[in-house]
């Protein structure tokens, strides 16, 4: 009777506590899961970011190529209006020195 005794713990310990221990084992393998999502999502936000910083980068590069090339093409339309022929040649031979 001993036995059954014990059999009739273990039948009960299964069917209270084993789907307790699995739910638990579930939730921490959902929570490590989402840690793991978690991670991957951070480096695309920081590859992201990496990625704006070169395009922003550029953008000011370029930006600052258009200022200077207004500048020249506004020298070389002041010279043009005088009529200073020989010093546009100079202005545009110092242009390509560079």
């Amino acid at each position: 009777m001993i036995r059954n005794d014990r059999l009739d713990s273990l039948v009960f310990y299964s069917i209270c506590f084993k789907p307790f221990i699995f739910a638990c084992g579930d939730s921490n393998s959902s929570h490590l899961k989402q840690i793991r999502v978690n991670k991957e999502k951070k480096k695309r936000i920081e590859k992201q970011i990496f990625i704006y910083k070169q395009y922003q980068e550029q953008n000011i590069l370029l930006r600052r190529q258009n200022h200077d090339m207004n500048n020249h093409l506004q020298a070389l339309s002041f010279l043009l209006s005088q009529n200073r022929i020989d010093d546009m040649k100079k202005y545009i031979k110092e242009l390509l020195k560079e």
